[in-house]
């Protein structure tokens, strides 16, 4: 049973890693599939989870009433991060089961594997403050560079370079976290800020359990 009531209109970081610690994305055709479903499965029609998803067309493209608002995102190699407004009841919830259950299937049928990917269910921490909605997008586009895969702005398996009008992609809505603050260099030294005091914060927890 989750610890919190997921509602409507309020803000969620959505987060999960793989089984065991595991990687979850072994190539780009990994992240990508994973961003294709971050799209198409933000529906309320039934999607059957299939491998071999096909995108809604024309007309089709009508009918879409979406579950969740995306707000920014990354991949990583063993793990994932999402910042998401549920927009109906349960919208959150229909939304990770579709993604979770559809990736799976995609990634067990292409490396001939079976059974769980992700480790039990998605987590969610309720955003609380715009503050934290703040913190909270920042802490997520540079989890690259917090977790020393490489600089954030090299990482192209995130909405940073969306953010910093680097890149135009439109799958999240980064006005959202963008309109409070003057400009994308105000939102980048947040970033930075966060970046910094998350890995001094590691650190500090690192040196800690050696001294245990």
């Amino acid at each position: 049973m989750r610890s919190i009531a997921l509602q409507n209109e309020h803000y969620y970081h959505i987060y999960n890693r793989g089984v065991d610690k595991r990687n979850i994305f072994l190539d780009n055709n990994d992240y990508l599939r994973f961003l294709i479903s971050l799209r198409e499965f933000n529906n309320i029609n039934p999607t059957g989870g299939l491998i071999n998803y096909q995108p809604l067309r024309g007309h089709d493209l009508l009918e879409v009433k979406p579950l969740i608002t995306l707000i920014c995102y990354a991949l990583l190699p063993n793990h994932y991060h999402v910042l998401i407004e549920q927009k109906i009841d349960n919208g959150i919830s229909l939304f990770m089961g579709k993604l979770g259950n559809s990736y799976t299937q995609y990634f067990n049928n292409r490396y001939n594997r079976s059974g769980s990917l992700f480790q039990g269910t998605f987590k969610a921490t309720e955003i609380k403050s715009d503050g934290q909605l703040q913190r909270t997008s920042c802490y997520i586009n540079g989890n690259a560079e917090i977790h020393d895969i490489t600089k954030a702005k090299n990482w192209p398996w995130s909405s940073y370079l969306d953010y910093l009008n680097l890149r135009k992609g439109n799958l999240c809505n980064k006005n959202i976290i963008l309109k409070q603050f003057k400009n994308t260099r105000e939102y980048e030294e947040l970033t930075n800020k966060i970046i910094n005091d998350s890995k001094q914060q590691k650190s500090e927890l690192k040196n800690f359990l050696l001294e245990k």
